[in-house]
């Protein structure tokens, strides 16, 4: 099982992010990065996710926005937290007033994206970390499928990166695309998906 945790961040300004992994806390990752700055940015990591638990009912806990998905499930967001790290979020949050509501289908108006795939991605935004998947999102009748590459785990993975490009997160993207590069060309089926849907 691998144990590093990776982190990465969004810099809107040069459009570069950059990301770094840690193999356990005994390693850096880079010569000047002391192992109380590895315990500082995990802590961090930690924190910021924790205050993204949609499914706590404490969630909303200063929260200034919501978030509602084609469902109609909100997802109470921070404003300053998403703007930050995504450029799309700055620039819609720009001139709006706190307890802004955001209807999704309207800003992602190419195709659906579910409010697990939404969660994914904005946990991501909080954490810098990649969550595992929901485990209804990956329903399939092959008991032996590890749910690489069967319908459903495309079709989730599309709505991710979908959401990601139009969110703007292009590491998001970037990490996906080599997590599955081995098993298919993400990009390839993406644009397959995608043509099919029109």
């Amino acid at each position: 099982m691998d144990s590093r945790t990776a982190f990465s961040d969004s810099n809107d300004i040069s459009g570069s992010s950059s990301i770094c992994c840690i193999d356990g806390m005994t390693e850096s990752f880079s010569p000047e990065t002391s192992p109380a700055d590895i315990t500082s940015l995990k802590r961090l990591s930690e924190t910021l996710e924790s205050i993204f638990d949609a499914s706590s009912p404490d969630f909303d806990f200063f929260a200034d926005a919501k978030l509602v998905v084609p469902s109609g499930k909100e997802i109470t967001v921070h404003r300053c937290i998403l703007s930050a790290r995504s450029p799309f979020f700055k620039n819609v949050f720009c001139g709006k007033d706190r307890k802004t509501k955001l209807e999704l289908k309207e800003l992602m108006k190419e195709y659906e994206v579910s409010y697990d795939a939404v969660v994914s991605v904005l946990a991501y935004l909080y954490s810098g970390k990649v969550r595992p998947s929901p485990k209804d999102v990956c329903i399939c009748v092959d008991n032996e499928c590890f749910h690489v590459a069967c319908r459903p785990a495309v079709a989730f993975m599309v709505e991710i990166l979908y959401a990601s490009f139009t969110f703007q997160i292009s590491e998001l993207v970037d990490k996906f695309q080599v997590k599955y590069q081995g098993p298919f060309n993400m990009l390839g089926v993406f644009c397959c998906y995608f043509s099919s849907c029109y």
